[in-house]
């Protein structure tokens, strides 16, 4: 018998959320790669002193800025810009628990057009490498 959450009212936010997962992937992608967590740190808190940092668009910059800001990554303050705790922690290429680097294998483009065709591979049951029955070899003893 399946059962619901009691006395929850129906939302779409989770719908959503998962709809517009890929804007926060590509948005921390794009922060990663132009280092902006990294420029913050530094001392650049305003999207022109991070654009300068970064070599990019002082628009382009404010307007990624103020979307990880609207997602926690960042807080803002008038118009100088902070790193939230973990942000300070995980994204900043100088601190020694950066995981940055983690985007350049969890968005490897095999890996996100294999996502991309998803629905395909569900219709056809399995991927084609799945198909020729490989299994790892897994040391005993």
């Amino acid at each position: 018998m399946a059962t619901t959450a009691p006395h929850q009212q129906p939302t779409p936010e989770r719908f959503f959320n998962a709809i517009n997962a890929y804007e926060q992937t590509e948005a921390m992608k794009a922060a990663v790669e132009l280092e902006i967590f990294t420029a913050i740190d530094e001392g650049n808190t305003t999207a022109a002193t991070i654009a300068k940092r970064c070599e990019a668009a002082e628009r382009g910059v404010r307007t990624l800025c103020d979307f990880l800001t609207i997602h926690g990554f960042l807080t803002k303050e008038g118009a100088q810009y902070t790193l939230a705790a973990d942000s300070a922690l995980f994204l900043n290429r100088h601190s020694p628990a950066y995981i940055g680097t983690a985007i350049e294998f969890l968005l490897t483009p095999r890996l996100r057009e294999g996502h991309a065709r998803l629905t395909e591979a569900v219709r056809r049951e399995a991927p084609r490498w799945a198909k020729k029955r490989w299994s790892p070899k897994i040391p005993t003893g």
